[in-house]
C-alpha cells in the first residue's frame, strides 16, 4: 500500500521470469493499494506485456503470464506484442448476482446485507 501511494499507483503486479509452467513466461501476482490481490489479471498482464515491449526485454511475439496459484485460482492470460498489445484468454464465471442499493429516502444511511 505504501509503495503504491508513492508513485500515485492503484496496484502492484509483481512477475518474476521463475515460472511453475514450462509454458508459462512470467509468474506474476496483483497486489491493490487497498490490500486485495486478484487471482489474474489482464489488466496487469497487458500493462507488462507492453512494458516488456517497450523495453526490449525480450525477443518474442507473445507471454504467457500464470497468475492465481497462491490463491488457489490458477490462470493465464496470454499476451501478444505485435504493433499494440492484445490480452486474451478463458474466463470462468466465479460469482453472478444483483446487488441492490436503498434509496436515501427509505431511512438512515446504513445499508445492512
Amino acid at each position: 500500500a505504501d509503495l503504491c501511494e508513492s508513485v500515485g499507483a492503484d496496484a502492484l503486479y509483481a512477475f518474476t521470469f521463475d515460472t511453475l509452467a514450462h509454458e508459462s513466461t512470467l509468474h506474476a501476482r496483483t497486489f491493490g493499494a487497498d490490500g486485495t490481490a486478484a487471482p489474474a489479471t489482464g489488466f496487469g498482464a497487458g500493462a507488462v506485456g507492453a512494458y516488456l515491449r517497450e523495453t526490449e526485454a525480450l525477443d518474442v511475439d507473445s507471454v504467457v503470464c500464470e497468475q492465481g496459484h497462491v490463491r488457489d485460482r490458477p490462470g493465464l492470460v496470454r499476451v501478444r506484442l505485435a504493433d499494440r498489445v492484445w490480452v486474451g484468454g478463458r474466463a470462468t464465471v466465479a460469482l453472478d448476482g444483483r446487488v441492490t442499493i436503498p434509496d436515501r429516502s427509505d431511512g438512515d444511511d446504513i445499508v445492512v446485507a
